[in-house]
């Protein structure tokens, strides 16, 4: 019933492996395509601590509004991480890779750590437990990640 043809394939003159950010992430000496990832991951991370901290010291719509924003600054939190992580490992990439993919499992026991908390000391002093979490993040990207 549906049909077409395609008559022509489209041709890009750009491609994202043309651009000076490809070019920097495959390059494994250059790294000032993971220092600006660095930083942006160091200031998501703030971001979303601060955000922690608005909800811990609001309540109603303002709480509900930050801590919901939290989530927007995630979004480039593991992607980043992950590609920070495997620099530079050469052969042992995919072995990193692993390991980093397996790492996430201590994600999910946060969430069970802040409901201890929150049992024993509230809801809202209970989001000290990812505000931890982020602190790490942002000192991986400033001084874990190596930038050599």
């Amino acid at each position: 019933m549906w049909e077409f043809e395609l008559q022509d394939e489209p041709k890009f003159s750009h491609t994202v492996g043309d651009s000076d950010w490809g070019r920097n992430v495959k390059d494994k000496k250059s790294t000032s395509g993971c220092v600006w990832m660095t930083k942006y991951l160091a200031v998501n991370a703030v971001i979303a601590i601060v955000m922690i901290i608005v909800s811990m010291n609001t309540s109603g719509s303002v709480a509900m509004w930050s801590i919901l924003a939290v989530g927007f600054f995630n979004s480039i939190m593991f992607p980043t991480i992950f590609t920070l992580a495997v620099k530079g490992l050469g052969s042992m990439t995919s072995k990193g890779s692993g390991l980093v993919c397996q790492g996430i499992v201590g994600g999910a026991l946060i969430p069970l750590i802040q409901g201890m908390a929150a049992d024993s000391i509230g809801i809202q002093l209970s989001f000290i437990v990812p505000m931890m979490c982020y602190i790490y993040i942002g000192w991986y990207a400033l001084r874990g990640a190596d930038q050599s």
